[in-house]
């Protein structure tokens, strides 16, 4: 998740879910957004309407998930419900349910998937699908940039997260697995200056006030941008394996594994 747009989330989401289902786990990602740009990472093409996640939150859904496996020839184990244009409507079509804050746990539970992990990629902003996800979650991810914005955009998410838990009811709340920093730059001095864990005005100061981990940030690497050509469709652990800004996703995955 996070409270703004173009911060890495589908990247974030893509690279995650291949390391996973690389290492076993049976690993299905849920699209909630409607660039559907999760698909520049899997080579697919623009999601079918009635092929999107979109139907998940129809009146007469009946369970039949539209899933589709990816990255087949590197793995048997990632699968992907794309997002898309349909879910413009999906906002207008929650306000009619009763209970619209809890529609995607009470599918869940009425329909539950057989993975061992699911991971779903949040559009920017956090209304309506933030408070959508928070009951049907175990555990959450906070993609930010290392910008000066983040340390303000950090403190106002916890303050969204905790008041929505309380007004929700959620008993336990879902657990943040940290704060995930995104495409540092070395060459830009506010980037370390937003980092350094030492300035108590930074944002792992702010998080360790708040009892919230930091994880290492992911570095910029223009492997992730080429890796997104439709053509090539395939995160970078397939395209350029050896990247160093892949290190970055090590504590992230090993984070993961320490809730299965």
């Amino acid at each position: 998740m996070s409270n703004s747009g173009g911060v890495g989330k589908t990247t974030i989401a893509a690279h995650l879910a291949y390391s996973l289902a690389k290492k076993g786990y049976k690993t299905l990602v849920i699209e909630l957004d409607q660039q559907d740009s999760f698909r520049l990472s899997t080579g697919l093409g623009i999601a079918d309407p009635e092929r999107s996640a979109a139907k998940i939150f129809q009146p007469d859904f009946k369970g039949d998930y539209p899933i589709v496996q990816i990255w087949q020839d590197h793995t048997e184990n990632a699968f992907l419900i794309q997002g898309g244009a349909a879910l413009r409507e999906t906002p207008r079509a929650i306000e009619g349910y009763k209970r619209r804050y809890y529609i995607l746990q009470d599918r869940l539970k009425k329909f539950p998937l057989d993975f061992d992990v699911i991971l779903i990629d949040t559009p920017g902003g956090l209304e309506p699908f933030g408070t959508v996800i928070l009951p049907a979650i175990t555990h959450l991810i906070v993609v930010v940039e290392p910008d000066f914005k983040a340390t303000t955009s950090g403190g106002l998410f916890l303050e969204w997260f905790y008041s929505n838990a309380i007004d929700l009811d959620l008993d336990p709340p879902p657990q943040i697995l940290g704060f995930l920093p995104n495409t540092r730059q070395p060459e830009i001095a506010a980037h370390a200056k937003i980092l350094d864990k030492e300035n108590p005005n930074a944002l792992p100061a702010i998080l360790q006030e708040h009892e919230t981990r930091c994880f290492p940030q992911i570095k910029f690497s223009a492997e992730f941008v080429n890796a997104s050509d439709p053509s090539v469709g395939l995160p970078v652990f397939v395209y350029r394996p050896k990247a160093p800004a892949l290190k970055g996703f090590t504590p992230v995955i090993q984070a993961i594994e320490e809730c299965l």
